[in-house]
């Protein structure tokens, strides 16, 4: 878009990047915010994500078995970033990431939209 970057144009930024870090924070005067599509273009990508402390995006990458900040402020964040960075940890973040990302991949996801799909429009059939 010509007000942003696309979802090639994210992907492989993401591909390229050694830990995408989302520094959702939530509180009063600050946007409220769901799950960002980034966590999921990066998981594709097979690249480790840092989250939160926003709850959701905390959530998102407990789910993916990613790493997380829940205090929030930059101290933390760039403790949590350091520690995600070690290569150990960083190794283990993104074997997750590769294993999570196959199953966000379209290629796995349009086939369960279909059966899902599929299965509501015969249980509606059948009334």
């Amino acid at each position: 878009p010509a007000d942003g970057l696309g979802p090639a144009s994210i992907r492989a930024l993401a591909a390229a990047a050694d830990l995408v870090v989302v520094p959702s924070e939530e509180g009063p005067g600050l946007p409220a915010e769901g799950r960002p599509h980034v966590i999921v273009q990066a998981l594709v990508a097979g690249t480790p994500v840092l989250g939160g402390p926003n709850r959701a995006v905390v959530e998102a990458c407990e789910q993916a078995r990613q790493a997380t900040v829940e205090a929030p402020g930059a101290v933390a964040l760039a403790a949590a970033v350091r520690g995600a960075l070690e290569p150990p940890v960083r190794t283990r973040l993104r074997a997750q990431a590769r294993t999570v990302g196959q199953d966000a991949e379209w290629s796995a996801v349009v086939p369960r939209w279909e059966r899902a799909l599929n299965a509501a429009v015969s249980r509606r059939g059948s009334r």
